[in-house]
């Protein structure tokens, strides 16, 4: 029988130190919203940049030596909005397009088309996932939170029974340049 390839998706880490205080308040409305869907695990939070699927070992690899070579800035941004996405049935917490930040996506989704083959066809929404298996949440403000990314990340998407969910590693992480603040 066959390995089953890893999902492998580039991400920026809300464990960062700078984004403690912001995660904290994430995790608050997370738990005050989850009464609309599945909570996700707290160690799960992220802000996808592409999300990639099934790789193999191989373009994993090459995956990895090409994102060494991307110049890119920290991100500077905030969260705006509670949205909902219907058809995963998804809560999440919307940022505000900061400079860099689509650059960013669209550079590692174009690594990885290059690499994978795998087409991006959806416009990307800078979000992170709160709620799965959800319905549309009931209308809430919230609280404009800052946070700053100085990494981005390759991470691997790991069944995990225990919590019947899945568990998100980090492969490797790449600095983001202090000295071109949201520049590509």
């Amino acid at each position: 029988m066959g390995q089953r390839m890893p999902r492998l998706f580039f991400a920026l880490d809300l464990a960062e130190k700078q984004n403690l205080s912001a995660r904290k308040e994430i995790v608050a409305l997370k738990a005050q919203l989850s009464e609309a869907g599945k909570p996700v695990q707290d160690n799960n939070l992220h802000l996808t940049l592409a999300f990639l699927g099934n790789v193999s070992a191989q373009h994993t690899s090459r995956l990895r030596k090409q994102a060494t070579s991307i110049k890119a800035g920290i991100i500077e941004t905030m969260t705006s909005q509670v949205g909902y996405f219907d058809k995963p049935g998804a809560v999440w917490l919307g940022l505000d397009p900061a400079p860099g930040l689509t650059s960013l996506a669209d550079t590692l989704q174009s690594l990885s088309a290059s690499i994978t083959g795998q087409q991006f066809e959806q416009a990307y929404v800078p979000h992170i996932t709160l709620l799965r298996n959800a319905s549309t949440p009931q209308p809430i403000s919230v609280k404009p939170l800052s946070l700053t990314f100085r990494r981005f990340g390759l991470f691997v998407s790991e069944p995990d029974p225990e919590r019947k969910g899945a568990r998100y590693q980090c492969l490797q992480h790449w600095p983001l340049n202090e000295g071109h603040i949201g520049e590509i």
